[in-house]
C-alpha cells in the first residue's frame, strides 16, 4: 500500500491495524531490502536529486539517486542535505562499478564531485531520471510538490524509500 500513495493513516485505517504495528513493519521490510546492481559496467549513469519533507515543510530531505538507464534500474541513493558531501556519498557508492559516463543537470555539487572528462551536464542528458522523479512522485505521496504527507522521523523516511526502491528495482528485474 506504501508503494501505491497510502500514507500511514491510511494504511492504518485500510487495514484496522495500529499505526506502530504498521511503523514496525515498515522498519522490517526495509532492514530486509538489498539490491545490486545488474552489471560491473555501465555505459551511462544519470544523477539528480528529489526534496521530500521529515516533520515539518521546513525540514527538507534530498534524495541523491543514481539511475542506469540502459538496465532501468537506481543503482544507489542517499538521502541528506542538498550539498556536495551527500553527493560525495552517493559518488563513494558508484566507485566500485565501471562507468564511463555521469550525466547530471547543471547543479554546482555535481560539477564539483564527478571529473570533468566523464562528466556530461545538462537536461538533454537526465531525460530518463526525470522520468523517474515523475513516477516517484506519482507513486509515494512523500515526493509529491505540495504535499501534506510526510514522515515524522528519519528513520520511517528513509524505510519507505528503501522500500520503494527495492520494489521499482525488483518489479523491473527478474533474476
Amino acid at each position: 500500500m506504501l508503494s501505491r500513495n497510502s500514507g500511514i493513516r491510511d494504511i492504518q485505517e485500510v487495514l484496522q491495524v495500529s499505526r506502530n504495528c504498521i511503523l514496525n513493519l515498515l522498519l522490517k521490510e526495509a532492514s530486509l531490502c538489498q539490491w545490486t546492481p545488474k552489471q560491473t559496467h555501465y555505459k551511462s549513469v544519470q544523477i539528480d536529486e528529489h526534496w521530500s519533507y521529515v516533520g515539518n515543510k521546513k525540514r527538507k530531505r534530498w534524495l541523491i539517486y543514481a539511475y542506469a538507464p540502459e538496465t532501468d534500474e537506481i543503482l544507489a541513493y542517499v538521502i541528506g542535505s542538498r550539498s556536495a558531501k551527500t553527493v560525495r556519498k552517493l559518488y563513494q557508492m558508484l566507485v566500485k562499478l565501471q562507468i564511463d559516463e555521469y550525466c547530471t543537470d547543471d547543479w554546482k555539487s555535481f560539477k564539483q564531485v564527478f571529473a570533468k572528462e566523464n562528466h556530461k551536464k545538462g537536461k538533454s542528458f537526465t531525460r530518463n531520471i526525470e522520468g523517474i522523479n515523475n513516477a516517484l512522485r506519482a507513486r509515494n505521496r512523500r515526493f509529491v510538490r505540495k504535499t501534506t504527507c510526510f514522515s515524522k522521523k528519519d528513520k520511517y523516511h528513509e524505510a519507505a524509500i528503501k522500500i520503494i526502491i527495492q520494489q521499482r528495482n525488483s518489479r523491473h528485474h527478474t533474476l
